[in-house]
């Protein structure tokens, strides 16, 4: 079937390694307002997957976002934290993080206006295979629709665990997975390389790395999916009825596991 393409940049093949790459698209994706976007798009699951998060608003804990595009989950964190935790957000694109310091320099001062006090957030660049964070000092991560894109999976979860304290969870939001046939031909619309499991092998990936307690569930979007125009050709309307039924019926694969205690 032939479609549009979502690479921005035109290349796949740039120069530096899959780390480049991957901040050359994504800077293009905020340059061209996709971050906002996404948020719309992600927003009803992301904010399901933050319902099951046990955040503890009686103390002070440390959230992390992965692939934070925009900053819109950490600042949807940061409502739940305690006064005095931290929410972070970490992207691999630079202008992705400007956009999100520049949306959440807003809503601190919002939130400072209505509570009195906000939680400390901070966005940093980093790679998922080498998390420039201490050894265990987040309470949870969270990541949605990104860690798939990471070059070297086993060694990005490798590194959540190491971050995590224990008993800290990780909460892992996915669209592009082999039961959403929808999602199969993303990898080539986006031009990046892209890495697809199963929802057991998901689950397999997270209790090899060490997690413990993990299970899978399916978060499901209610959102009316906007009418298509009556001009539209049958490619457009295929997709159309592609896109309903992921949302309703196949949904967002949500990977939860947690860190060991002691």
């Amino acid at each position: 079937m032939r479609h549009a393409s979502w690479n921005m940049t035109g290349r796949a093949d740039e120069p530096g390694g899959p780390h480049a790459k991957l901040r050359n698209e994504f800077d293009a994706w905020a340059e061209a307002g996709r971050g906002e976007a996404m948020e719309k798009g992600h927003l009803p699951t992301a904010r399901q997957a933050l319902e099951r998060v046990p955040f503890d608003a009686a103390r002070p804990e440390t959230f992390l976002d992965l692939g934070c595009g925009n900053g819109y989950i950490v600042r949807l964190a940061a409502e739940r934290l305690h006064p005095a935790g931290t929410a972070i957000g970490l992207d691999v694109s630079p202008r992705m993080l400007a956009e999100a310091e520049r949306a959440t320099e807003r809503f601190i001062t919002a939130l400072e206006r209505t509570k009195g006090r906000a939680p400390s957030v901070r966005f940093v660049e980093g790679a998922f295979e080498d998390l420039p964070l201490e050894p265990a000092s987040v309470d949870h991560c969270y990541s949605n629709e990104a860690i798939y894109y990471s070059p070297d999976i086993d060694r990005a979860l490798a590194e959540i665990l190491r971050i995590l304290k224990p008993g800290g969870t990780f909460h892992c939001s996915l669209d592009f997975f082999e039961e959403n046939t929808y999602s199969h031909d993303w990898q080539d619309k986006v031009g990046l390389p892209m890495m697809m499991d199963n929802a057991d092998g998901w689950v397999t990936r997270f209790r090899a790395a060490g997690f413990v307690d993990v299970s899978s569930d399916r978060l499901l979007d209610p959102t009316e999916v906007p009418p298509i125009p009556d001009e539209a050709d049958e490619e457009a309307r295929t997709r159309h009825g592609m896109l309903a039924a992921w949302k309703r019926e196949v949904g967002t694969l949500l990977v939860v596991g947690r860190k060991p205690t002691p």
